[in-house]
């Protein structure tokens, strides 16, 4: 754990954090930006790093540009992010070894390669987060690569909108605007979605531009389907799509953050049979060296190994579990702790 988490965290989460702190002392969002420093790890339950296989997809020696998927091309445009997420997957094997380039050379390589690879029909921006290259970088990117290759699908990841809504200025809105940018938010909880942040996302959705959502199910922040419908609600409300509910991945480092497969499989299926078609549209997946694989795929649980084996089209693959023991589920009264904080006001 770090020494100073605090200066890690935007002001604007910290202000969060600290509403949060009068009620909880170890509330969802404090979780997202810091880890247990009691907590202790184990290494029977996961794996080192790149279990979604990224090192086997990166095009060159800079590790900054992925070719997993044959129609889509991921450029990890900065290491750099607004604020640390505790659960990060990036931080242990990824994140780290991202050379950090210059935006003309970035274009230079993602150009090259798609005039050489022409299945490729959609270029995704992540991180890090690229916001924090700033409108007039992130116009140059879209213009060049648009000019000089085909591509006309471009999405953009981002934690911005919760760490730090006010880098997605007017100008970032434009050039998102101008270049018919998705953009995909990482919201993990209702409660980031306050006043501040859904103004925000008004004026991005009112400028024209598609909003999609994905986030981690995460233990003692969101792991249990009243928070996910919550979410999921607000999301709704405020014109954000959401796309998928990634399991996390099953990484030594963030074993506090995991959820065990069997919770996640449980949790797929109530909101598949009892929440409305808004809410159940959701996907439950994880990333892995096959590519995006469903939950509903699960084929069989190994007892003796500890893990499930999934099947994604004609490739199998095993997933390491975390024990009944080790999965101890987030208090609820502690995630959606507001709604006892109305009570005591």
């Amino acid at each position: 754990m770090r020494e100073n988490c605090e200066e890690t965290i935007s002001a604007f989460y910290r202000n969060k954090i600290r509403e949060e702190e009068q009620f909880v002392a170890y509330g969802p969002l404090k979780r997202a930006v810091q880890k247990n420093a009691h907590y202790q790890n184990s290494s029977e339950y996961g794996v080192e790093n790149d279990f979604a296989g990224d090192d086997l997809c990166a095009i060159d020696s800079s590790n900054a540009i992925l070719h997993k998927y044959s129609d889509r091309l991921l450029v990890l445009m900065t290491g750099k992010c607004v604020s640390e997420c505790a659960y990060c997957f990036r931080q242990v094997n990824r994140k780290t070894s991202i050379a950090e380039l210059e935006v003309t050379e970035i274009a230079n390589r993602v150009i090259d390669y798609i005039k050489q690879h022409n299945t490729v029909k959609e270029v995704i921006l992540s991180g890090g987060d690229p916001v924090l290259l700033g409108n007039e970088k992130l116009a140059y990117f879209f213009n060049r690569v648009s000019s000089e290759t085909d591509i006309k699908n471009f999405r953009l990841h981002t934690r911005s909108i919760v760490y730090m809504p006010d880098l997605l200025s007017d100008q970032v809105i434009k050039v998102l605007s101008d270049y018919h940018v998705r953009l995909i938010f990482h919201i993990i909880h209702p409660y980031e979605l306050c006043d501040t942040v859904k103004q925000k996302i008004k004026l991005i959705c009112d400028a024209g531009i598609r909003c999609y959502n994905q986030f981690p199910l995460l233990r003692g922040i969101n792991d249990h389907v009243e928070v996910i419908s919550e979410l999921l609600n607000l999301l709704d409300q405020n014109r954000v799509r959401n796309l998928s509910v990634f399991i996390t991945d099953p990484l030594n480092c963030i074993e506090e953050y995991r959820v065990s497969i069997n919770r996640c499989y449980e949790m797929w299926q109530c909101l598949e049979t009892q929440y409305p078609s808004w809410i159940n549209s959701t996907k439950m997946v994880f990333d892995s060296s096959i590519g995006k694989v469903n939950i509903k795929n699960l084929i069989e649980y190994d007892p003796d190994q500890g893990g499930c084996w999934f099947q994604r089209r004609d490739k199998k693959i095993f997933f390491k579990d975390i024990p009944k023991e080790v999965d101890i589920p987030g208090e609820l009264s502690a995630m959606l702790w507001k709604r006892d904080a109305k009570v005591r006001v």
